[in-house]
Order: structure tokens, then sequence, then C-alpha cells
């Protein structure tokens, strides 16, 4: 079952979400209750997961992201996660990759010495990968840009194909991304002791990437249930 706590900004919705969380762990002991949150914002919540609750302790609360919580199931289902590639390890790739394909580079060629350049391109494959976007989507887009006359956009993305098919070659086999561990995260869930009857509650996202998608919808089907909260303009839900 899915909840949504909705409302404007600053409405206290996780406020809320966190009182009826604690109060229904209170209820119901025996029960397990995952807060899904950002990774900047677990030691705020686990604060206010003790504070709000009647004995100050965190007890059957976990207080996780979805990498962290994707490590507890990894470590569940006995998988290693030591060829997981950092982003400093993306990093350090794509400073050699740059190198090896500078002279094929079509707009990026003079960039590819700068300080922060392999680490700019670093975050560009990292969205790419967490929106599904592969080659044959860039490629598409590409032809958009030939068809509008566009040619600094297609060499452009003409640049980016090549560095990410590269990437691809050198880690292919050898290391995991983040983004890929999320992707075996949400094929593992169904099997999950972790997660298999357990009430997830998700606070402090703005939004959710494909991936993440899946994954929720996957929690959805073994979770006991699932609560949300929302920020939206009160106009987008009173009209």
């Amino acid at each position: 079952m899915l909840n949504i706590i909705l409302g404007p900004a600053n409405a206290g919705q996780s406020g809320i979400m966190c009182r009826r969380m604690v109060g229904s762990s209170v209820d119901h002991p025996s029960s397990s209750f995952i807060i899904i949150v950002p990774e900047q914002s677990t030691l705020k919540m686990q604060r206010d997961v003790v504070a709000a609750h009647p004995n100050h302790a965190v007890m059957k609360i976990d207080v996780v992201s979805f990498e962290r919580l994707s490590h507890r199931v990894f470590e569940e289902m006995g998988i290693k996660d030591a060829d997981l590639l950092n982003d400093t390890g993306k990093v350090l790739i794509l400073r050699k990759i740059l190198e090896e394909v500078r002279d094929d580079l079509l707009v990026y060629k003079r960039k590819v010495h700068m300080p922060g350049f392999a680490s700019e391109m670093k975050s560009v494959l990292t969205e790419l990968r967490q929106y599904d976007i592969d080659d044959n989507d860039l490629f598409l887009m590409q032809e958009a840009a030939a068809g509008e006359g566009n040619r600094m956009i297609y060499e452009k993305l003409q640049d980016i194909r090549l560095v990410y098919r590269k990437f691809d070659q050198t880690i292919e086999e050898k290391y995991t991304t983040r983004e890929e561990q999320m992707d075996l995260f949400a094929d593992l869930v169904k099997d999950s002791g972790i997660i298999k009857g357990s009430h997830i509650y998700l606070d402090g996202f703005t939004g959710f990437t494909p991936v993440q998608y899946r994954l929720i919808r996957e929690m959805l089907m073994v979770a006991e249930d699932i609560t949300v909260t929302v920020t939206l303009p009160e106009s987008a839900y009173t009209e």
C-alpha cells in the first residue's frame, strides 16, 4: 500500500511522517521500520526520530540512504560489493580515457587537460546512466540536432558518445557503478527479508530517477506499506 503525505513547502510533512512512524513503531514493536532519505540527511533524521520517540531511542527503526540499504541487502544475499566503482575511481578512469581519445574529440579536445574536466564528464555520464540514456538515445539526439542545423550540439554529443562507449568498455566485467548497483538492488528486493513485510518511509527527495522509481515499485510488491512525503504548491492539489 502506498501512502502520500502531501503539502506545500515548509508545511511540516517530514515532522508528520516522523511522528506517525514513531507512533506506529511503538504500537507494533515486532515490525520493522525503514526510513530512506538522501545520504546527507541521515544524521538529522536519526536525531528527529530519537527526539520524537517516547523512549528517546531508535529501537527497530533504521534510517538509511538508498545506497546504504543496498549494501545491507547485498550482505544479506551474500553478494560482495568490493568492486563497486566510486566517483574517484570514475574520474581516474576518465582521465586516462580522455587522454587516449583526445585527438578524436571534436569539441572537448582543448579541455582534456583542464582542471576538473574529467570530474565534469563523470557527472555527465552518471546522469546519463541514472536516466537510462544509452548510446542509441544519444544518437537520436544527434540526429535531431543535425535536423535543426545545430552543429555544436551534434559535435558535443559525438564526443560524449565516444567517451561513454570507451568508459563502458573499460569497466565491463571489472567494476559495478553505483547506478548499476541500484539496478541489482531492485532485482534482489523480492527475495530480501530486510524489505519483505517492512514499513518503509521516504522523505527529503525532490524527485526520483527511473532506477529509483523501479526500486520503489519492487518494494511496493513486498513491503507492508510505503509512505512518501511530497512537496507541492497548494494550488496543484486544491484546484
